[in-house]
């Protein structure tokens, strides 16, 4: 197994987006044979990085640059690294879904969301939201955040990044990509939303640019603190948010 094929692994098994601080913890614990190689240590002696974590976060960046399967995501530091789509079907096989997506999309002269972060103003975002009482109403949602709340407080945030939120491999329109969460996910969202207290809930960006998606995701997080969401990004930019809709009850007023 080559060292992109190591990442790929990594990723594609824990979640299909990890940072790359997180993945070089997987390599250290799971994968040794890549940490701290005689290239790693002779780069750090010859005063190219300065220590074995950042000889190996530079590889993980050269790689996934490289690599056809994943993708990165610079607007969070540090930076996250996802897989690019992975449908399971019935007999447990993976099929690739091969989807670009810009890391950094270029803000055309003018626009306003590029004047905004020009001046060091907030950048302006509207998120319409969607309760969802079962899988099947939240399944073909695509490129979304979603909040899982309980008895009214943020429990978890998360984005459907390049897929629709469940299901599997399918085209909707213009949309051709797997489920975050597939089908063998049913039973356990449908179980979590027969619990007494427990809402899912989904928004759509309406306004603003959504290949932001993880930065309002992000800015989110930081804003409520939702319990189950260990990791911390930095946010980079400030950011104003408009909820529109069935509003979360952890986010009226915010």
């Amino acid at each position: 197994m080559s060292f992109t094929k190591a990442i790929v692994e990594i990723v594609r098994d824990n979640g299909n987006e990890l940072t790359t601080v997180e993945i070089r913890d997987h390599l250290r614990r799971g994968y040794p044979r890549y940490y701290g190689t005689p290239s790693h240590v002779r780069n750090v002696e010859k005063n190219h990085y300065p220590s074995i974590d950042v000889a190996v976060i530079a590889q993980i960046d050269s790689s996934t640059a490289q690599s056809k399967l994943l993708g990165t995501d610079s607007s969070v530091r540090p930076k996250v690294v996802y897989y690019k789509g992975v449908s399971m079907d019935g007999d447990g096989s993976a099929e690739v879904i091969e989807e670009p997506h810009p890391a950094n999309p270029e803000i055309p002269e003018g626009d306003e969301e590029g004047t905004a972060r020009d001046e060091g103003l907030p950048d302006r975002f509207t998120l319409r939201w969607h309760l969802c009482n079962t899988y099947d109403e939240a399944k073909d949602f695509f490129r979304i955040v979603y909040l899982h709340e309980r008895d009214d407080k943020p429990y978890y945030i998360g984005i459907a990044r390049n897929s629709f939120f469940g299901g599997n491999k399918r085209s909707i329109g213009e949309n051709h990509a797997s489920g975050r969460y597939n089908s063998g996910y049913r039973h356990w969202i449908e179980g979590c939303l027969l619990s007494r207290g427990t809402r899912l809930y989904i928004a759509e960006i309406v306004s603003g640019d959504s290949d932001r998606l993880a930065e309002v995701e992000n800015y989110l997080i930081k804003q409520i603190n939702p319990v189950a969401n260990r990791r911390r990004l930095e946010v980079l930019h400030d950011l104003e948010i408009a909820h529109t809709g069935r509003i979360p009850a952890s986010l009226l007023g915010r």
